[in-house]
């Protein structure tokens, strides 16, 4: 939806047709306008738009007012508006949420994982409905300076003449440009890396800081990085991950056949949860959902969440993709030949993250009272 304003100093009578074909070319749905001069309070029909106004009294000389103008197509979105003075005019409508609920199939009898994927599609196609989609952009070469082309221009002509004040000039341009080069790229990778860390945040901040630092000094030894290729990180990983680790490995168990109490938790705690999800941080693998949009969701999509909450508290499987996650592997002391010298990170969906909260807030809320009477007995 895109807004807009306008102080039209002057009645408006006199200029409605410059106003709508101005708003039609922009393209603009709601607007409001200023210094109308219109008297009274009313709403009327000009055009496609729907003018909702707001002025001193008929009975008074025409001064100030203050009107909105909005398509036609949300009129049904209108719940009321009031006209309070020559300065104030208050229109509430109910935008949100509509795209959303008329996407999500709420059926008792539907399939879980029919259910979960229309959850995330439905979000998806809501956003990109009112967001829109924003391609991604491609990287840049970097372009150092025209000496780079200008060295192309005298190594041709070399080739061509065979003469050795040629090759002596294109040798020196050559070594003349490599200085240059490797002068701009150290200047560009400082300036990468201040941006980084304008960005980068949280307690981690100061070893990526100083992991990043190391890449670009002048001293040689330490700039230089040995890498751990992706073979010897899968290989590492496949082996660190394993449920056959000795750690892993305990005795068998007599089996105890009690069957536990069901668990249900209302939408209020599952809102109250989502709430709690922090802004701005990375979604995760497989069909990522960011939690800035399930915060913006509707009632229906917070009690669709509730029902699959529940289901998975009570013994039904989780969704596949909340087991998936990146991992990132951030230096930390150390030959960086060896992956054990490497704090491991792992971020998972955060629909995974959302139901692991509600998880700990059940554990919680459970032991609260176990905790108080242990402190009371001491």
């Amino acid at each position: 939806m895109q807004f807009g304003t306008w102080n039209v100093q002057g009645h408006i009578r006199n200029k409605r047709e410059i106003i709508i074909k101005d708003l039609e070319k922009l393209e603009l749905d709601i607007i409001t306008l200023t210094e109308t001069k219109k008297k009274g309070s009313g709403s009327e029909i000009i055009g496609n738009y729907l003018h909702y106004y707001s002025g001193v009294p008929k009975d008074q000389r025409a001064k100030r007012g203050v009107s909105v103008l909005i398509k036609n197509k949300f009129k049904k979105n209108i719940t009321d508006w009031e006209g309070i003075d020559e300065n104030i005019i208050r229109l509430n409508l109910k935008l949100r949420n509509n795209r959303l609920d008329e996407k999500l199939i709420e059926d008792s009898e539907r399939p879980f994982h029919l259910t979960y994927n229309n959850i995330i599609d439905s979000i998806h196609g809501a956003a990109e409905e009112a967001l829109g989609i924003k391609a991604r952009r491609k990287s840049r070469k970097l372009w150092w300076t025209e000496l780079v082309e200008e060295k192309k221009i005298l190594y041709f002509k070399w080739l061509n003449s065979k003469s050795e004040l040629d090759k002596r000039t294109y040798n020196d341009k050559k070594n003349e440009v490599r200085r240059m080069v490797k002068e701009e790229k150290n200047k560009v990778w400082d300036g990468k890396c201040k941006e980084i860390n304008t960005y980068i945040g949280g307690r981690r901040n100061t070893e990526v800081w100083r992991f990043i630092k190391t890449t670009t000094t002048e001293n040689q030894e330490s700039a230089l990085i040995e890498i751990i290729t992706n073979k010897e990180w899968v290989k590492y990983y496949s082996k660190l991950l394993s449920e056959n680790r000795p750690e892993y490995q305990e005795p068998p168990q007599p089996e105890i056949n009690i069957e536990g109490e069901e668990i249900y938790v209302d939408t209020n705690k599952i809102k109250t949860a989502i709430m709690s999800l922090k802004n701005g941080r990375a979604c995760g693998p497989v069909g990522p959902v960011y939690a800035e949009l399930i915060k913006s969701g509707s009632k229906k999509l917070f009690t669709m969440l509730t029902n699959i909450v529940n289901l998975c508290l009570n013994g039904h499987p989780v969704p596949e993709q909340w087991k998936k996650a990146y991992i990132s592997s951030i230096y930390k002391k150390g030959s960086r030949k060896d992956p054990n010298n490497y704090r491991k990170i792992s971020v998972t969906s955060t629909m995974s993250r959302l139901y692991g909260r509600i998880l700990r807030n059940l554990i919680e809320e459970e032991y609260s009272s176990y905790e108080e009477e242990e402190q009371n007995v001491q």
